[in-house]
């Protein structure tokens, strides 16, 4: 579905029916990252998910630029169009940022926080070579089909062993992702990532009910940054997702899926509003 919101036409899914889970996903994907985690998450919850500005089908116009606080305002503006006054957010990755400025900027919208593969936002990142090396080949005009060849070793890094060997599925669902991705919108995220909203002081205000994912082997946002999270977040918990990367809904969608739901039932999600949809 397709829906208008300010200068966006915004491509967003909504499934099952109870309260209200908005999901928002990672850099250099789009909302299907989601799509094996819902047919779970519907069994108790009305979910949402949308393409970010920059990914998948929404559309945009080539101004403004991609920034964090720009994605904030979006997710401002959506769960605002569909009538959502109070929901649960998920992120996961670069989505699971957003949602903590979201949150940080909006407590009373939230009811409960899931962060899936979150970075902290009070601590350096990890390697970022691959990255790098991504923005150099955009700025020198490669195609998406050079970048993957190029860069894509540097992703599988993100895979568990476990995911490398039995679920090769997973890692080619990826490289499709990253085939599909708008190189000129992908510079911008890389940009838009080298200024991080700096809210490591401000965790300490998050007063809901949070759930911080790290897979076991996630090299990506590894098990110090859900450490720190968990540490500066007063009422979070801490879960490992064994054999897990940092492809959650790719190499774990079941055991992520469930954690999920035990996690919003055990903290009562609230009721769903009228006019959700």
């Amino acid at each position: 579905m397709f829906k208008k919101v300010g200068d966006l036409n915004v491509h967003y899914e909504v499934s099952g029916q109870g309260p209200p889970l908005v999901l928002v996903h990672g850099g250099g994907s789009r909302a299907s990252a989601f799509e094996e985690m819902v047919p779970t998450l519907a069994k108790s919850f009305t979910v949402y998910i949308y393409d970010q500005r920059g990914f998948g089908e929404t559309q945009r116009p080539p101004e403004l630029k991609l920034t964090h606080p720009l994605w904030r305002e979006d997710l401002q503006r959506i769960v605002d169009s569909l009538g959502l006054k109070q929901f649960a957010l998920g992120g996961w990755s670069l989505g699971g940022g957003v949602c903590l400025d979201y949150t940080v900027h909006n407590p009373q919208r939230v009811t409960q926080l899931i962060l899936i593969g979150t970075g902290s936002p009070r601590l350096e990142r990890s390697d970022r070579s691959g990255f790098d090396r991504r923005r150099q080949l955009i700025e020198a005009g490669a195609k998406p089909e050079q970048i993957v060849a190029e860069t894509f070793e540097f992703t599988k890094k993100a895979f568990s062993p476990y995911s490398i060997e039995h679920n090769p599925k997973a890692v080619e669902s990826i490289r499709q992702e990253h085939l599909r991705n708008n190189p000129q919108s992908y510079l911008e995220m890389l940009k838009a990532n080298e200024n991080r909203p700096k809210i490591g002081d401000r965790l300490k205000e998050i007063a809901c009910p949070t759930l911080v994912l790290c897979g076991e082997h996630d090299g990506r946002t590894p098990l110090p940054m859900s450490e720190d999270l968990n540490k500066a977040i007063p009422s979070s918990y801490l879960k490992i997702v064994p054999n897990c990367g940092h492809f959650y809904g790719f190499e774990q969608p079941e055991f992520t899926s469930h954690a999920m739901v035990e996690f919003l039932k055990a903290f009562g999600a609230v009721k769903e509003r009228a006019g959700a949809r």
